[in-house]
């Protein structure tokens, strides 16, 4: 409804009312979306009928780790670990899908089986990895369920076969090349072991077991025997040093001799005793000399053992001297060896490696040469079948409950565009509540066909929202019109009118449209005098004039105001001030007034007639009135300022058009 927006205000429950008139539209055509949904569903399941049974054959093969490459070299290799084996599981799925390999999986299962069966197998091949595993799918489709199954397991026995006999090929290939390898390194071994001894016979050089050389070997220890003499001679040269500048008994306390203590303190005791004896006796007594002779005895004993001590330090000096000598002289010589023999040793050396390296690359190529002996004899494949294929016990294809359902969704999109295009195709106003959401006025009710039984208790229901909607002292005189002839405002008038007067009140009813006047006919009463006829008056209107114009009708307390004797130019009649003056008299003695207009989007006699009323009533025919037609209508009126009391949907079809749920509360003005 945004196209309406710019020319009415929406009510405030538009989203709800949007929703409320689609469900509406679902429920008046309920029909045509079954009937598409049952086409589609039907031709679903006449389509999955006619299409031929499709049998889907699945199976997997397992590709462990990939050691078929014994020249590749596992430390350093670009090409070795995970990415390798990724690409080489990536390999095989393209072997798989070659041709040659096809041509023997469909050459296996022989010439009796269905060659139409086996070639959509063929070419409906997926082989494929099963996400970040080393497990390789293969599904293939097919006619025949046993063709299916075994075209799978006979595509995944070749491919084990052909890459158990490529790997015996490569590892047969892989032994003769390092076999041949193998001796020519060995002859280079054997030739760099000769050139190397030769080497060391012609000069001189003697290597022992652990690759050192006796000149070496006796340098270091004649060093580590100077650096003992030299620690020696140094020891005695203190000792030395410290007895040379004494001699006699000075060197007693020097010396530490346990013998030469123990005479000493001999000696002491004697001088002792000697003391004693001198404070009591001469020199000359017997005792006395006797202590004085063993006293010089054991000093001359004591200076010759002093003597003897010292000069035993002094040999030993001089020889730690002359010992620390000859070994300076003779490892000066084995140095003077040693470098002679440095240049040849770096020759030596070179050898040396070159035959190491030779003897190393030699072991590795003879390891292989076993490893590669072993994977010959093994001739195994890293690829094994998890899950054989088993011929499927149904098909896959067609899956006729899916198409079912497809076909019926189809048919429910395809019913949706039809109604809902119909729907906007179709401008006309519908059932109630659609008046009351597009114009934005009450909805007083609606009248229903006359072929249902609720016709007239349409009517009744009319009146009751006219009574309820305002006071009748605000708008006793209305103007009944509509957008186009053939729309039912004379017989809603005439109804109305008839309702009221049912009720108790005084009714007039005015046959205003002066062009096609019809009430008098409807009511059984000849044209006489009426609204015509007044307003040619020239003079002011009487009410005994009036009254004399009115008829009464067969309804107690409804009297009829013809159109009277209009001629070609009555519309003219409308704007003369008497009509003002006939509404008046008609608002002083009567409850209410109906007033009976022409269309008024062809003629303007409504319009001019509602200015001089209370209010206007829109009458609106179900399935005839357009929605742009009554937008005019509402925006003409608005446009003249003229008070619209409600509308009135007419001839409605309560089967097709259920009443919506906004209509049941119809707003007042």
């Amino acid at each position: 409804m945004s196209e309406y927006k710019s020319i009415i205000r929406l009510p405030e429950e538009l989203p709800v009312l949007f929703w409320l008139e689609h469900v509406a539209t679902l429920r008046r055509n309920w029909k045509p979306v079954l009937s598409t949904i049952v086409a589609g569903a039907l031709a679903a399941l006449l389509v999955s009928s006619l299409e031929p049974r499709i049998y889907h054959a699945h199976t997997t093969v397992e590709v462990e780790g990939i050691t078929d490459n014994l020249l590749k070299a596992q430390d350093g290799n670009p090409n070795s670990g995970a990415d390798s084996e990724v690409m080489d599981i990536q390999t095989q799925i393209r072997i798989m899908q070659s041709e040659t390999l096809l041509a023997r999986a469909k050459a296996r299962l022989g010439s009796m089986v269905d060659r139409a069966a086996l070639s959509m197998a063929g070419q409906t091949l997926v082989v494929r990895l099963a996400g970040q595993t080393r497990i390789i799918e293969i599904d293939a489709d097919s006619t025949n369920a046993q063709v299916a199954a075994g075209f799978v397991n006979a595509l995944a026995e070749e491919s084990i076969a052909q890459h158990v006999a490529a790997r015996w090929r490569g590892t047969e290939q892989a032994t003769q090349k390092l076999k041949f390898a193998l001796e020519e390194m060995r002859a280079k071994l054997e030739h760099s072991e000769v050139a190397l001894q030769a080497y060391a016979r012609d000069s001189g050089l003697i290597v022992t077991t652990d690759q050192s050389s006796p000149t070496d070997d006796k340098l270091r220890e004649t060093q580590a025997e100077l650096s003992r003499a030299q620690a020696d001679r140094v020891a005695k040269e203190s000792r030395w040093a410290s007895v040379e500048p004494f001699s006699g008994l000075e060197l007693v306390p020097i010396l530490h001799d346990p013998v030469i203590s123990g005479a000493q303190e001999k000696l002491d005791d004697l001088r002792r005793q000697m003391a004693e004896l001198a404070t009591t006796y001469t020199p000359d007594y017997p005792k006395v000399k006797r202590l004085q002779a063993q006293a010089e005895t054991l000093e001359t004993q004591i200076r010759v053992e002093i003597a003897g001590a010292r000069e035993r330090i002094r040999v030993e000096f001089e020889e730690g001297r002359r010992r620390e000598d000859l070994l300076a002289v003779n490892y000066q010589a084995q140095a003077s060896q040693v470098s002679s023999e440095a240049a040849r040793r770096v020759h030596y050396d070179v050898l040396k490696n070159e035959v190491d390296s030779t003897r190393t690359l030699y072991d590795t190529m003879f390891s292989r040469v076993k490893q590669a002996t072993i994977a010959a004899a093994l001739r195994g494949s890293n690829m094994r079948v998890l899950d054989p294929a088993i011929p499927p016990a149904r098909p896959y294809r067609p899956r006729i409950a899916q198409s079912v359902l497809l076909g019926s969704l189809a048919g429910v999109f395809f019913g949706f565009v039809f109604v809902f295009g119909r729907e906007q195709a179709n401008r006309t106003v519908q059932g109630p509540g659609d008046l009351q959401l597009l114009l934005d006025i009450p909805e007083f009710g609606a009248v229903a066909s006359t072929r249902f039984a609720i016709h007239q208790d349409s009517f009744k229901a009319i009146l009751a929202s006219i009574l309820f909607s305002a006071p009748l002292d605000e708008a006793r005189v209305l103007v009944v019109t509509s957008a186009n002839p053939s729309e039912g405002k004379t017989t809603i008038s005439m109804n109305l009118a008839r309702a009221l007067a049912a009720v108790g009140r005084r009714v007039l009813l005015i046959d205003g449209d002066l062009h096609s006047p019809r009430l008098h006919q409807m009511l059984g009463l000849p044209r006489n005098s009426g609204l015509a006829d007044l307003l040619a008056s020239p003079a002011s209107l009487d009410p005994d004039r009036i009254n004399a114009a009115l008829q009464p009708s067969a309804a107690r307390g409804l009297l009829l105001l013809s159109a009277g004797n209009a001629g070609p130019e009555a519309s003219n009649l409308l704007y003369s001030p008497r009509l003002k003056e006939l509404f008046q008299f008609s608002r002083k003695n009567f409850d209410i007034v109906l007033v009976d207009s022409p269309p008024m989007l062809q003629i303007p006699d409504a319009r001019v007639m509602g200015q001089a009323a209370d209010a206007v009533l829109i009458v609106v025919r179900a399935g005839k009135t357009t929605r742009e037609a009554a937008l005019a209508v509402r925006q003409r009126l608005a446009e003249d300022g003229t008070k619209i009391t409600g509308s009135v949907l007419n001839d409605w079809n309560p089967r097709k058009n259920p009443p919506r749920a906004s209509a049941a509360h119809p707003r007042p003005t």
